[in-house]
């Protein structure tokens, strides 16, 4: 029996030795990733399609700081703390975001080459209005919330009428057969 709780404990310091280990990793690089990820901009094109640009890193830092703060640590690091702090926005911001890249890339795909000159200026407008969350606006900047609902709620509206539009046309060819 007393080989097994020297065995035991030598396992619980061999652990906490580990965990020690993995904390000083993500403590060291914390900062650096945080303030790099928070900086880049909330969209990424790639041809005529959008993507959401929340960086993994980011998702990671949430996700260690939740496990830190189960474990009652202290000493999480501010910068990790400060990102905690803010991830209803973050979350609020990725899942508003994420419906429009769905509603953009879905009129950009099936948008035809003969309804294009219908919606071309609203298109070129949003497009203008997309340029700033793919060049200037980061997701720690100032008016992300409202950007995000203006430009979700033209993409909204574009799509709409869009897809109202084509059901409209399908409607019409299947009353005329």
């Amino acid at each position: 029996a007393v080989t097994i709780f020297k065995k035991f404990e030598e396992m619980q310091e061999l652990i906490n030795k580990y965990e020690l280990g993995c904390y000083e990793v993500f403590t060291a690089s914390v900062d650096e990733k945080s303030k790099l990820n928070l900086e880049q901009p909330l969209l990424n094109r790639q041809n005529e399609l959008i993507q959401v640009n929340f960086d993994p890193q980011l998702i990671a830092v949430l996700r260690e700081v939740k496990y830190l703060e189960i474990q009652e640590r202290e000493d999480i690091p501010a910068s990790a703390a400060d990102i905690f702090s803010k991830k209803e926005n973050f979350w609020l911001f990725v899942r508003n975001l994420d419906l429009q890249v769905t509603w953009y890339n879905q009129v950009r795909r099936d948008i035809l080459e003969v309804e294009l000159p219908l919606i071309e200026t609203q298109l070129q407008d949003i497009d203008t209005k997309l340029e700033t969350a793919e060049k200037s606006l980061s997701w720690n900047a100032d008016g992300v919330w409202e950007y995000i609902q203006e430009t979700r709620d033209m993409v909204h509206d574009l799509h709409t009428r869009v897809f109202k539009a084509k059901d409209n046309v399908e409607q019409m060819q299947k009353i005329m057969e």
